[in-house]
């Protein structure tokens, strides 16, 4: 069973823009794809088209080159390497980097995200969702953030059968690459969608991205908020079902899956990655959780939508 996409994110008024509409306001040009299993999505305002066909092309370039770092099923990926022998020698940097981040997260959260749950996700659908408590248990054994050593010589793990997954912070950690690199090239205005949302500057309307927040890739949004310069990332706990049957988010803490708090939750941060990852540990907490676990961040937002329409808004500035 491959993993197909963990965020459902709609952008509202950007790519959905009729080609008429997109006429009358700013020029834009846009690139579809596909990467770590999701919908990968670009679109530049305001460049002539020779730039925009070169930028779209290392764009490309780039995300295919950390693809090959981060994906959990190709078989010659940096991850897939490290998963099948339990080390990684001399690690690329990026891989560092994102394992740093993801640790930092880690902690904020209380080890609510925990990219050493693949080994419980693999057992989950291996039993169609619906594994047994003894299976359960046996691989709940194998998680903990702790058990994973990195550093420049070496990443490995401790304890026999431990896996990691980066689904829950690598597409994050991509956009926010991919927007870097479109930003060292000149762009101000655009909208990076590698798995997560990064806003850039303004949209062909000249006013702020409207971004759309759903539950499922196949409903409209339930939402719209308008972002500049920040980025947003989606977490929904029954947007992706393992075999129908249990959400595709797990508790690190007692693997089981997430319990029904939220039906969705977003967050927004300058950064994707930090986003990524929060959104996924949120989704596990209650408000009070919520609350103490952002205080260690700065610009922070997060729309939570809970059962019966309730919402909740938290924010650190």
């Amino acid at each position: 069973m491959t993993v197909s996409r963990r965020r459902f994110i709609a952008i509202t008024a950007g790519f959905a823009l009729a080609s008429g509409q997109a006429s009358a306001a700013q020029a834009t040009a846009d690139w579809q794809g596909v990467a770590l299993g999701a919908r990968v999505q670009l679109r530049l305002v305001g460049l002539d088209q020779d730039h925009a066909a070169h930028l779209i092309d290392i764009t490309r370039n780039e995300l295919l080159r950390l693809e090959k770092l981060f994906s959990l099923y190709q078989s010659g990926s940096a991850l897939s390497q490290l998963n099948a022998e339990a080390r990684l020698q001399a690690p690329p940097p990026e891989m560092l980097e994102l394992l740093g981040q993801a640790g930092a997260i880690h902690r904020a959260t209380d080890g609510l995200f925990d990219p050493t749950i693949q080994p419980l996700w693999t057992a989950y659908a291996n039993a169609n969702g619906t594994p047994k408590p003894d299976t359960i248990a046996a691989a709940h054994a194998k998680i903990g953030w702790e058990k994973v050593r990195f550093g420049a010589g070496e990443i490995s793990f401790d304890q026999e059968g431990m896996q990691l997954t980066l689904n829950g912070i690598a597409q994050g950690y991509i956009t926010d690459r991919i927007t870097a690199l479109l930003r060292s090239n000149g762009v101000t205005d655009a909208v990076v969608d590698m798995g997560e949302v990064s806003a850039m500057g303004q949209g062909p309307d000249q006013e702020p991205w409207r971004i759309g927040l759903a539950e499922k890739s196949d409903q409209p949004a339930a939402q719209s908020i308008r972002l500049s310069n920040k980025s947003v990332a989606t977490s929904a706990p029954q947007g992706m079902t393992i075999a129908g049957q249990a959400s595709h988010i797990l508790d690190p803490r007692t693997g089981n899956p997430a319990p029904q708090y939220w039906s969705r939750v977003s967050v927004i941060h300058p950064s994707a990655a930090i986003a990524d990852g929060l959104s996924t540990a949120a989704s596990l907490m209650q408000a009070d959780q919520m609350r103490s676990c952002i205080k260690g961040f700065a610009c922070v937002d997060i729309i939570a939508a809970g059962p019966e329409g309730r919402q909740l808004r938290l924010r650190v500035t």
